[in-house]
């Protein structure tokens, strides 16, 4: 008899089969969905970047045409349309490598920043372009390039001093891009 009580007071530990199987299917599960959110996550951290960086430059051209409008030299505002932006900046990003050419190497590395001389614009391309959409071909990248604002009062789609006044700098796109929803 007390053979048999000890028997009946034992509990099991460990998982059966089917309970491990459970658990290997719920933690696949999860993984999963954070591997799926993390994917995400990192295409939105390359875009707030790249408007971070957009941004800066912005600033900087804001400042240099209040710098210029109050030493009252906004005629040399012209001169700094199609230059490279990064001089404006105090710190330049990171991951810019300098002024080059689409035919040099580096240009071909993803999550870089640099400036065409001969397109006279910033370039950056792309780390995670899967959700990535643009009109030009090869690859994926985004062209800013910095833009004279003036009235153009003779209507002729060019800045002529002494005729059109002058508004300030922008940073656009010459080229339409769009992140898509996956």
């Amino acid at each position: 008899m007390p053979s048999l009580m000890l028997k009946q007071t034992r509990t099991k530990y460990g998982f059966t089969l089917f309970e491990f199987i459970i658990v290997v299917i719920i933690i696949s599960t999860l993984s999963v969905i954070a591997l799926n959110r993390m994917w995400a996550w990192r295409i939105e951290a390359e875009r707030a970047m790249i408007k971070t960086v957009q941004g800066n430059i912005r600033s900087a051209l804001g400042l240099e045409t209040a710098q210029l409008a109050l030493h009252n030299q906004l005629n040399q505002l012209p001169h700094l349309a199609g230059s490279n932006p990064f001089e404006l900046l105090a710190q330049a990003p990171a991951d810019y490598i300098g002024v080059l050419t689409d035919k040099d190497p580096e240009t071909q590395q993803a999550g870089i920043w640099y400036f065409n001389p001969q397109q006279k614009a910033i370039i950056y391309t792309l780390r995670y372009s899967e959700t990535f959409r643009t009109t030009l071909k090869g690859q994926p990248r985004i062209r800013f390039k910095i833009k004279l604002i003036y009235s153009d009062k003779n209507h002729n789609h060019r800045y002529d001093a002494g005729t059109d006044t002058i508004a300030g700098l922008d940073l656009i796109s010459p080229d339409k891009y769009e992140w898509i929803s996956p």
